[in-house]
């Protein structure tokens, strides 16, 4: 295949493959034994790192948060790919966040009808295409409720969808779809966890502990970066919009200003 490949670009570098969802594995480790995860990276990484090709394997956030100073010695640093930030740390919009999404919905539906495009945030006198969205907040505040998470914009535009007829996607039906993955997020958290929620965003941190681990892999807690103007690195949390919305957090986080 790299000859193949070699032969038909003079400027090829070669095949990437990406192994994707491995950081969806379960972690399970029997007593005296190496974890599934240390079996997969680092006791077989010699056999991963085999491969005559660039190789990107996803790896569960466990592993990246606990075991990082391992995985460096085997591979190269990983790179760890966060929230796209629509906010700021002090709750402001985030335009350069919130453009990148906006540019990544203008790519999907130019995959479908680049003549959408023109009409993405209305009807456009003179064009006969319907319009994607009924207005730019609509499409603006479906971006701001996914927290910056791509997946979650795309579920909830398909939620949208699911509540539209025929376009414009209006504000009612982005609505449903957010409140229909607000209650979902809701049922996802359990009760111990509200008052972790509520600190972590107090503090907009969160801690290498198992607790923060796994509210960061159920997504109800993001993780945003950002260098600043000295380019020193900025890492922040925050709890998932969705969540942000919900009474049960809202007096939580109440509680724990209060003290």
């Amino acid at each position: 295949a790299q000859k193949s490949l070699s032969a038909k670009s003079a400027n090829s570098r070669g095949i990437v493959l990406i192994v994707d969802n491995l950081d969806r594995i379960v972690e399970t480790q029997e007593i005296g034994k190496p974890s599934n995860y240390d079996e997969i990276y680092l006791n077989r990484s010699e056999m991963l790192r085999g491969l005559a090709c660039h190789v990107i394997y996803t790896v569960p956030i466990k592993m990246v948060r606990l075991g990082a100073t391992q995985l460096e010695n085997n591979y190269d640093k990983p790179d760890v790919l966060p929230m796209i930030m629509i906010r700021n740390p002090d709750g402001t919009e985030n335009k350069l966040g919130l453009d990148k999404m906006r540019e990544l919905i203008c790519r999907r539906i130019g995959l479908i009808e680049p003549n959408l495009l023109q009409t993405l945030e209305g009807k456009v006198d003179g064009l006969d295409f319907p319009p994607v969205f009924d207005n730019g907040q609509t499409l603006k505040n479906l971006c701001l409720m996914s927290g910056g998470h791509v997946r979650n914009l795309m579920q909830l535009i398909q939620k949208a969808i699911d509540w539209t007829d025929e376009l414009p996607i209006t504000k009612r039906a982005a609505k449903r779809a957010i409140e229909e993955t607000r209650e979902t997020y809701q049922r996802t958290v359990q009760e111990s966890e509200w008052e972790i929620l509520a600190r972590a965003c107090h503090l907009q941190q969160a801690y290498n502990d198992v607790d923060h681990l796994r509210l960061l892999l159920k997504r109800c807690l993001l993780e945003y970066r950002y260098y600043d103007q000295n380019e020193n690195l900025q890492i922040w949390c925050n709890v998932h919009p969705l969540i942000a919305g919900i009474p049960r957090f809202q007096n939580e986080l109440a509680k724990v200003r209060a003290l």
